[in-house]
């Protein structure tokens, strides 16, 4: 009676033991990042940059899924948000400028205007400024497509960061022609068509430039990433930023 009893209680367990082995649990966490890429001819270029910038923030192991012909699925696991910084850095176009501020004496800091490289890029914004002598795109010397090297060096005051530019060699004789020809005028920093800042010409610059405009380090380093890499071939739209969840089987 004693030898039942005991099968009888070892075959009761044997199902519970089965089923703990079978319970669906959450494996891996994550955000997702799904974003539109306008022109689809360029989706692998896309990923590729947004990749770089990913590595240089440290968010590794990221997954990506390119659904039809111009939507991009990015995984980052691990991560319970992407902060608004981090989502900026890896999803703005990063479209840098040097422009012509000739005569433009009012601050236009924050602004955002139409200029030539934009146009060249099919990029239009019917509520920003043009040259308010032409009526035209304000005219763009470089765009940070000229870099050679990109890094942050800490500012005069406490707690601010610039950056500092290198150009290549092929446009170093249009930096250094300009620079000297307009001594005393303006020449504006803009990113993605916003005035970032327009100092004054104060010598001839041969190879290279200094951003300045009070960035903490944070801002700066993030821009730095952006240049680093060049700007991304497309407009995107980003659709959403959810976390998720992975299941599996596992104790």
């Amino acid at each position: 009676m004693r030898r039942l009893m005991l099968v009888l209680v070892l075959l009761l367990n044997l199902p519970v033991l089965a089923q703990d082995d079978d319970t669906l649990t959450v494996i891996e966490e994550g955000v997702q990042l799904v974003i539109h890429v306008d022109e689809t001819d360029t989706v692998q270029e896309v990923v590729q940059v947004i990749l770089q910038r990913a590595e240089e923030l440290e968010l590794d192991d990221v997954r990506v899924q390119i659904i039809g012909e111009d939507t991009i699925q990015m995984q980052f696991p691990g991560l319970d948000r992407l902060s608004t910084d981090a989502l900026n850095t890896l999803t703005r176009r990063g479209l840098l400028e040097l422009v012509d501020f000739r005569g433009i004496e009012q601050d236009l800091t924050g602004e955002r205007i139409n200029t030539s490289a934009q146009v060249a890029r099919g990029i239009v914004d019917l509520d920003a400024a043009y040259q308010p002598f032409t009526g035209q795109p304000f005219l763009t010397i470089l765009t940070s497509e000229a870099f050679e090297s990109v890094r942050v060096v800490q500012g005069t005051t406490l707690n601010t960061w610039n950056i500092l530019f290198t150009i290549r060699q092929q446009d170093q004789e249009r930096f250094r022609d300009f620079t000297r020809r307009h001594i005393g005028e303006k020449l504006a920093i803009v990113l993605d068509g916003e005035v970032i800042t327009a100092p004054t010409i104060h010598e001839t610059l041969q190879d290279s430039g200094l951003i300045s405009a009070n960035f903490d380090f944070n801002e700066a380093n993030n821009l730095a990433i952006q240049l680093r890499f060049g700007e991304l071939p497309s407009n995107i739209t980003v659709i959403s930023t959810d976390t998720y969840q992975t299941l599996g089987f596992g104790n």
